[in-house]
Parts: C-alpha cells; structure tokens; sequence
C-alpha cells in the first residue's frame, strides 16, 4: 500500500463487483431509497400544504412533528430496536394481544429494509415538513392570485407554480463526503483530536447557504441609502445588516448545534480514543453482540434525547413560527 503506485485499470472495480455482497448492497440501496425517499417527501408535503392553511394553534403540531428529527439515529435506533424487539417489544405485545404470534420486524428478511425504511420516514417528515412549509410561506402570493385570475386550477398551480419555486427554495447543498473529509483531516494531523469534531461544522455548506439567504434577504436600498449617509462597511454591518440577521442566526446557531448534536458518522470515523467519544458514539457502544442492558441503554438515550429536546422547545418559536422561512427566501 505504501509502495510505488502501479497501473491496475479496472482491475479494483472487476473485484469489487466479482463477489455478490457489493451487487447486493446496491439492490438493496436502491430498493431502501425507493422506498423511504417518495413516501418522506409526499408525507411531508402533503403535511405544510396542510399547516399552511392552518392560522392558529398550528405550533404545537410542527413540534410534534420536528421532535423525532432532533433524535440521534443511535437513540432512534435502540428505541425502535427495543419496541419491535420480538419477545417484549410493545408492538408484539399488542400482536399476541391479538392471538397471532410474534413478528420479528428486524430479523425477517422480507422485513427488516421496509420496517428500516419506515423508520427513516418517521425521522425524517418532521424535518422536510418544516422546511416545505417554510419555502411555501416564503413563496410570492401576488403569483397564485395572478395565477389563479388566469384561470389556473388548484392542480396546475401546485404543479407549475408551487412546486418548482418550493424546489428552489429548499435547495440544499450535498455536504462533503466522509471519505473526502477524513483524509482531509488526516492530512492536516487532526485525527483523534478534538480539532476533528470542531473545525468541519465550521464550514458547513447548509450554514454557509442559509446565512447567505439571511443576508440576501436585506433590502439593498438599505445599504444604499446608508453609504449615502457616509457609513463604512463596518458600520453597515455592525448598524443594519447584523440587527436584521440576528434571529436568522439564532435559527441557524440551533439548526447547526442539532446536526452537530445528533452527529454519529463523522464522529465514529475521525476519533478513536474513547477519551474523545461523543454521547451518540458512547450509547452505541453500552450495546453488546449478545447481552443488552436496556435499563443502561435507556438511561443513556434519556441522556442524549431530552437536552435537545428541552433546548428545541425554548427556542421553537424563533425557529419555527417565521425566521425559519425568512432563512429560506431569497
């Protein structure tokens, strides 16, 4: 490996795929994202369609919905794994309730990638409802009213008018690959350094987008009108553009601080000692491949579930009710 390169062509990719664990993987990917993708995206559509219409008491409801996103995907996994465990899960609890016998949802191959699939949509409605209905309210009305002057049904307007402005509004940039982001890290020396876990959400492209929506937000005669009067860049953004962000970045502060949070990944491969795990790396490993405590599990999930959770809450107005769609809009 560490010896002078050699030409292989396609060699690597010919013994990649000789074997059927690679071609498998691939089918069951595919069959994984047909499945969770549409039914996330639908849901969640259909869902801001849904609160928009709704004036009042609609907070509440976006609460309910955004709570299992703020989970690590360590803790929704132990929780899943212990409510469809099949001898004391409570759905099969419920099932002999019924006389029929225990259903083993994890272990059954027909239906283990459709109960993991739902188990992505139950985490990820709550996120892309928020964000749906954030690009809708961002959305001009003075084009569904000329829209619909014209003639236009409320199909052909979801369809050319809401749809591909709501497109465009949450369009959010791929993060880096993992792959590219560890040797980068590793070039630098930072592996199994705190350095790794705090310098990569530094630079976070979804930060960086939706700081750049703040900001585009701002009426430009604002900024005129204030050079006009003499002001230095520095005054016009310490006087204007600062002020008139400032919910934005409490909005983009907690929407950065839950990705870093409930961060599993990036923190599994960049840090090997166990002196610098983080909480969702340190759960996952109270498991054991043949004995589970789940009163330790419990506890730890309690540990990484309810400080965000509390946090969220305080903060959900500001994160919900406006800023979030102002975030959005540009």
């Amino acid at each position: 490996m560490l010896g002078p390169a050699t030409y292989v062509g396609l060699d690597n990719w010919n013994e990649t795929f000789a074997g059927p664990l690679v071609r498998t993987s691939i089918i069951n990917t595919l069959v994984y994202s047909a499945m969770a993708i549409p039914a996330v995206f639908i849901i969640a559509m259909v869902f801001a369609l849904a609160l928009r219409t709704v004036p009042r008491g609609e907070a509440p409801i976006r609460v309910a919905l955004y709570v299992p996103t703020l989970q690590p995907a360590v803790v929704s996994a132990l929780i899943f794994t212990f409510v469809l465990h099949p001898d004391f899960g409570i759905i099969n609890f419920m099932v002999r309730a019924f006389g029929a016998g225990p259903i083993n949802f994890l272990g059954d191959t027909s239906l283990a990638l459709p109960t993991i699939a739902g188990i992505e949509v139950w985490r990820g409605i709550g996120f892309w409802t928020i964000l749906f209905l954030a690009g809708l309210l961002a959305q001009p009305q003075d084009l569904h009213h000329a829209a619909e002057l014209d003639g236009a049904g409320a199909a052909r307007r979801f369809f050319r008018l809401t749809l591909p402005l709501l497109l465009l509004s949450v369009a959010i940039p791929v993060s880096a690959l993992i792959i590219s982001l560890f040797f980068v890290v590793r070039h630098l020396g930072l592996l199994n350094t705190y350095w790794a876990l705090i310098l990569p959400p530094l630079a976070n492209p979804l930060g960086i987008f939706m700081a750049r929506s703040f900001v585009a937000g701002i009426p430009d005669d604002l900024e005129a009108s204030a050079r006009l009067d003499g002001a230095s860049e520095l005054t016009i953004y310490r006087r204007i553009v600062l002020p008139l962000i400032r919910p934005g970045l409490v909005v983009l502060g907690m929407f950065i601080f839950m990705l870093q949070y409930t961060s599993f990944l990036w923190p599994l491969v960049a840090v090997q000692d166990t002196d610098l795990a983080v909480l969702t790396v340190g759960i996952s490993g109270l498991q054991s491949a043949f004995l589970q405590d789940w009163g330790l599990l419990s506890a730890g999930m309690l540990l990484a579930a309810v400080p965000i959770t509390i946090i969220f809450l305080t903060v959900q107005r500001t994160f919900i009710v406006n800023d979030l769609s102002g975030a959005l809009k540009e």
